[in-house]
C-alpha cells in the first residue's frame, strides 16, 4: 500500500472519529442550551413587560391623582367645572372619557369626542352606547372607597382588534364629586405586540383570569396561571388541542394582572433539528476535505503566489487595503512576502482615509466659517437698526424737552399780561377765558418738563420703596386708556421688589412707558406684566410682553418717542436700564431693571 493511501486512511481515522463524537456531544449540548435560552428569554420577557406595564399604569394613575387633587372643585361654577374637566382630558392623552360628578349617570361634566377632531388626533370617538356602558361600569364600582380601578373591557361596537379600556374612579378635592376616567390600553397593547416572536407569544390576563390581550389564545390555559401568587417559570402543559407548550408568567402588582409568554415546544425543537442537519453536513464536508488534503499540500506553494498576484491587481485598480490570507503559522519566504504586501496595502488605505478625512474637515470648516460670517452680519445689521431707532426716539424726547423750555417763558409772559388786564378790566369775560387756557398750557409745559428733566430729588434724598406698589398705582391711573383700546392688562402676582429712588420719578417712568406701549395696539390685545430677578447682579425688574401688538414703526409709535426717552432717562438716573425688543421679534418684550435694595435698612413699605 502506498504511503499516500496510508496517510489518507490515517488522517481520515484520526479526523472523522473525534469529529463524529464531538458532533453528537454538540447536538445534545445545543438542545439543552436552546431550551434554557428560550426559558430565560420567556422569563426575562414577562418580567420586563410586567415592570413596563406597572410603570406605565403607575404613571397614569399618579397623573390622575395629581389632577384630581390640584384644584378644589367645591367653589367652581358649572362653566369652570366643565373647563377643568376639559383640561384634564387634554392633559391625559390616554383618556377617552373624563367625568366629574357625584352621580355616575350625570353627563353634564363629561369630556369626550363625539366625532373626529384635528385637535386630538388618535383619540377615539365615543358613541352614546359606549358612554352609557362606561357610566354603568363606573356606577357599579364601590363608592367612597378612594382610588378604584375596574376590570378591563372592550368598548361596545369595537372590533376584535380594538384596544381594551379600563375604568378608573377617584375622589375630587374639596367635594363629594367623583372623577371617572376611561383609559385606553392601546399603548400597553402596542408594547405587548412589540415583544411577540416565534418563541414568545404574549398574553395578558386580568385579576379574574380573563384575557385582556393575546397574540395566540390557542396556546393559553388560563386555569394554569389564574390565582397563582408570584410568577411561574418553565411551565409545561398540553392544550386542549394537543399542543405542547413551554411558558412563563409574571404578575403586575398594581392591578393584579398576569403577563404570560408561551411558545410551542415544536418551535423550540426546530433549531435543534437544524443543528443536527448542520453537524451532518459538516461531517460530510470533512470526509471530502480529508481526501483532498493531499492535493492541497501540492498546492501550498502555488496558491499563495496566485493570491498575491490577484491582490496586487486589485490594488492597482484602486482597491486599497486589500489583504492576502496568510494561512496558518507559516514562517517561510512566501509568508514574509505576503506580510510585507499586506503592510503596504494597509498603509496606502490608511493614508487615503486620512486625506479624505482632512478634505471633509476643511469643507466643514469652510461651511462653518461662512455661517458665522452670515450670522455676524445679521447681528450687526440688527444692532445698527436698534441704534438708529434709539437715536430717533431720543431725538423726539430731546425735541420735546427743548420745546417745553422755550415755550415756558413766552407762556409766562402771556399769563402775566392777561392777569394784569383782568385787574384793570375785570368785566371782560374773554380775559378770564384767555387766562384759563394759558394756565392749561402752562400745566402741560410743566408736565412735559417733568417728563424730560428727571427727578427733582437728589440721590441722597431718595428712600427705599417697593416697586410693585408704584406699578399698581400707575396702572390705576393709566389703565383706562389701555382698556379703551381693547388691551387686557395681566399683572402676575409680584414678589416683594425693593429699590432705592424717587417714588414720583419712577411713577412717571412707568406711566410714560405704558403710555408709549399703548400706541402699538390697534385692534386690542394683551399686556402681560411679570417680575424679573437677577440675584447674580443684584437687580430686580419687570417684563412687559405686548401680545397682539403690531411691530415697531409708524407715526403713532414715533410720536411716543418722548415718553420712552423720558422713561429711559429716569431709569438711567436710578442706575437701571430699559431693554427694548428687536423689531422682528414677536411678541414684543420690554425689560425694565433697577438695583436691588432689599438688604438696605429704612424701607418704608409693609
Amino acid at each position: 500500500m502506498k504511503l499516500s493511501v496510508r496517510l489518507s486512511l490515517l488522517i481520515s481515522t484520526a479526523t472523522l472519529v473525534p469529529l463524529i463524537v464531538l458532533g453528537g456531544f454538540m447536538v445534545n449540548t445545543a438542545a439543552d442550551l436552546q431550551r434554557q435560552q428560550v426559558s430565560e428569554a420567556q422569563h426575562q420577557t414577562v418580567d420586563n413587560l410586567a415592570d413596563a406595564l406597572d410603570i406605565w399604569l403607575n404613571g397614569r394613575f399618579t397623573l390622575l391623582a395629581s389632577q384630581a387633587s390640584s384644584f378644589s372643585v367645591a367653589s367652581l361654577d358649572a362653566a369652570r367645572r366643565q373647563g377643568l374637566v376639559r383640561l384634564w382630558y387634554q392633559q391625559t392623552p390616554q383618556a377617552t372619557i373624563v367625568q366629574l360628578s357625584d352621580r355616575a349617570a350625570d353627563r353634564s361634566d363629561a369630556a369626550y369626542l363625539s366625532g373626529p377632531s384635528p385637535n386630538f388626533p388618535g383619540r377615539a370617538t365615543i358613541s352614546t352606547e359606549r358612554l352609557n356602558r362606561f357610566l354603568e361600569i363606573v356606577d357599579a364600582l364601590p363608592k367612597n372607597a378612594g382610588f378604584q380601578v375596574g376590570a378591563p373591557y372592550r368598548p361596545p361596537g369595537a372590533g376584535p382588534d380594538a384596544p381594551p379600556v379600563i375604568p378608573v374612579t377617584l375622589p375630587a378635592r374639596g367635594s363629594d364629586d367623583i372623577v371617572s376616567v376611561e383609559l385606553s390600553l392601546q399603548e400597553l397593547q402596542r408594547q405587548l405586540e412589540e415583544r411577540i416572536s416565534p418563541a414568545a407569544e404574549i398574553t395578558l390576563l386580568d385579576a379574574e383570569g380573563a384575557i385582556i390581550y393575546s397574540s395566540q389564545p390557542a396556546l393559553i390555559l388560563t386555569r394554569v396561571f389564574h390565582q397563582v401568587s408570584g410568577g411561574l417559570r418553565d411551565v409545561e402543559y398540553t392544550t386542549d388541542d394537543g399542543i405542547a407548550v413551554l411558558a412563563a408568567s409574571a404578575p403586575v402588582p398594581r392591578v393584579g394582572w398576569t403577563v404570560i409568554a408561551a411558545a410551542p415546544l415544536e418551535v423550540v425543537s426546530v433549531p435543534i433539528r437544524r443543528i443536527r442537519l448542520q453537524v451532518s453536513y459538516v461531517v460530510a464536508v470533512a470526509i471530502v476535505l480529508v481526501f483532498v488534503t493531499g492535493v492541497m499540500v501540492a498546492r501550498q506553494i502555488s496558491t499563495p503566489i496566485v493570491r498575491l498576484k490577484d491582490a496586487a491587481q486589485q490594488v492597482g485598480r484602486g482597491d486599497l487595503g486589500q489583504q492576502v490570507p496568510l494561512g496558518s503559522k507559516n514562517r517561510d519566504e512566501i509568508a514574509d512576502l505576503n506580510r510585507a504586501f499586506n503592510d503596504m496595502s494597509r498603509s496606502l488605505a490608511q493614508n487615503a482615509t486620512k486625506i479624505e478625512a482632512q478634505r471633509a474637515e476643511i469643507e466643514a470648516f469652510n461651511e462653518e466659517l461662512q455661517q458665522r460670517v452670515e450670522e455676524r452680519t445679521r447681528q450687526l445689521r440688527q444692532s445698527q437698526e436698534r441704534l438708529v431707532r434709539t437715536a430717533r426716539m431720543a431725538a423726539v424726547g430731546e425735541l420735546g424737552a427743548g420745546l417745553a423750555h422755550e415755550l415756558n417763558n413766552p407762556m409766562t409772559g402771556i399769563l402775566g399780561m392777561t392777569q394784569l388786564l383782568r385787574v384793570q378790566q375785570p368785566e371782560q369775560a374773554m380775559l378770564a377765558a384767555i387766562e384759563e387756557q394759558a394756565q392749561r398750557c402752562r400745566e402741560i409745559l410743566t408736565h412735559l418738563r417733568q417728563f424730560t428733566a428727571g427727578s427733582h430729588e437728589q440721590p441722597e434724598a431718595w428712600t427705599v420703596i417697593e416697586l410693585g406698589g408704584i406699578l399698581n398705582g400707575v396702572l390705576a391711573l393709566v389703565g383706562s386708556p389701555l382698556r379703551q383700546r381693547g388691551v387686557e392688562v395681566n399683572l402676575t402676582a409680584l414678589p416683594r421688589m425693593i429699590v432705592r429712588g424717587d417714588r414720583a420719578a419712577l411713577g412717571r417712568a412707568f406711566a410714560a412707558l405704558l403710555t408709549a406701549l399703548r400706541a402699538l395696539y390697534t385692534e386690542g390685545g394683551a399686556l402681560d406684566i411679570a417680575a424679573l430677578s437677577d440675584p447674580a447682579q443684584r437687580r430686580v425688574g419687570l417684563s412687559m410682553t405686548a401680545r397682539g401688538a403690531k411691530t415697531l414703526g409708524g407715526d403713532d409709535w414715533m410720536a411716543s418717542g418722548m415718553g420712552l426717552w423720558s422713561a429711559r432717562q429716569i431709569l438711567h438716573l436710578h442706575g437701571g436700564a430699559l431693554q427694548e425688543p428687536r423689531p422682528d421679534q414677536l411678541p414684543l418684550v420690554w425689560q425694565l431693571w433697577l438695583p436691588d435694595a432689599s438688604r438696605e435698612e429704612g424701607w418704608d413699605g409693609p
